[in-house]
């Protein structure tokens, strides 16, 4: 089953439980680019009618906590652990996100929600309508080990009922780290003969995730340049000078804003953006938590100003390293290779699978 024929299952479900009669074209519309899904990888482009939330300015809220080995490990092994000490700290965690005004996109690390408690984090999301996007622990089901990363992508229904609908996809890349917990479990890697990624359009924002290994392959994180405002990251990874780079690398061959979702374990959660390195760090943090309940997160709240970004883009570069222009600028130029209509796309609203050879690069 293609992810198109599961999300339309989904909803038709959705519509025989609560007796809706609304239509799915009012609430979403999912289609695949075909001009970037060749070799093994398909891309989906998913779009929530929403032009009325559009902003200039959209707020992060990157819940820094740590992700001890032990919960991922007994969810691995079918035993989630739901103790109540653990599940009241998710349920302050919950309630201090509700405190945060006009928020728009909360990220999590990777492998950070137990599967147990999956709902009540997606019914916060729609009540608050904010986007989550969050690692999943493992789920273990006829001896394959899944990690799966959600993206909730509230919407209202007829202008007033408060929803979401939440997008859950497999890793598509495990790390060598993450075979070899499986193997010393008895548990495979679950077979894909496609890689999937997805473009949200929600609210205006054009934003993708990419599920920590990932941005390890240089195709994968390459696929879309100037389609997306915005890249989130939950990860878990120890290496943060490694992905320190690729964060570095990718605001400026992506030229785009980048935030990731770390443990607080090791470094780092960030906030980043396409500019002269000195402004490229919007946030940043490390550690900061302790193993008790209501100390073991933080957060980190930032706001990324996407019409200046777009309004950038559209500029010819030559006009940009114009001393005159450039002394009073951050972003830096953009790279070769950029397509200027899908900036345009973005700015309209307009989806960015619509591709025609009148399409130029700067």
């Amino acid at each position: 089953m293609d992810q198109n024929d599961l999300l339309n299952r989904s909803f038709s479900l959705y519509q025989e439980i609560n007796g809706s009669n609304i239509s799915s074209d009012k609430l979403y519309q999912i289609e695949k680019i075909q001009s970037l899904s060749f070799d093994g990888r398909s891309v989906f482009e998913i779009f929530t009618p929403s032009m009325k939330y559009q902003k200039s300015k959209y707020r992060l809220g990157l819940i820094n906590q740590q992700v001890p080995k032990e919960n991922y490990t007994s969810s691995l092994q079918g035993n989630p652990s739901v103790g109540s000490g653990r599940l009241a700290s998710l349920r302050y965690e919950l309630d201090e996100i509700s405190k945060i005004d006009a928020l728009d996109i909360v990220l999590k690390p990777e492998l950070s929600i137990p599967y147990p408690s999956l709902f009540r984090q997606v019914a916060q999301s729609a009540k608050n309508q904010y986007s989550l996007n969050a690692g999943i622990e493992f789920i273990s089901s006829d001896s394959y080990g899944f990690n799966f990363i959600l993206t909730s992508l509230p919407i209202k229904i007829d202008g007033t009922f408060s929803d979401c609908i939440p997008i859950i996809r497999l890793k598509n890349h495990y790390s060598y780290a993450e075979k070899n917990l499986l193997a010393e479990n008895s548990i495979a890697v679950p077979c894909r003969l496609d890689r999937e990624y997805y473009l949200f359009r929600w609210r205006g924002l054009y934003f993708t995730n990419y599920y920590c290994f990932e941005l390890t392959s240089i195709e994968d994180r390459s696929v879309f340049k100037s389609m997306v405002d915005l890249v989130v990251a939950p990860i878990w990874n120890k290496d943060s000078y490694y992905f320190r780079s690729i964060a570095e690398t990718l605001v400026r061959d992506l030229h785009c804003f980048y935030a990731q979702c770390n443990t607080s374990d090791y470094p780092d959660t960030r906030v980043s953006q396409p500019t002269k390195s000195i402004f490229m760090e919007v946030s940043r943090l490390h550690g900061g938590t302790i193993s008790q309940p209501r100390f073991d997160f933080n957060f980190i709240i930032a706001d990324i100003d996407v019409s200046n970004l777009r309004t950038y883009q559209i500029i010819p570069p030559e006009e940009t390293v114009k001393d005159d222009f450039k002394n009073d600028q951050i972003l830096k130029p953009l790279p070769p290779g950029w397509i200027v209509a899908n900036v345009h796309r973005r700015i309209n609203n307009d989806s960015i699978n619509f591709r025609t050879n009148k399409d130029r690069e700067f």
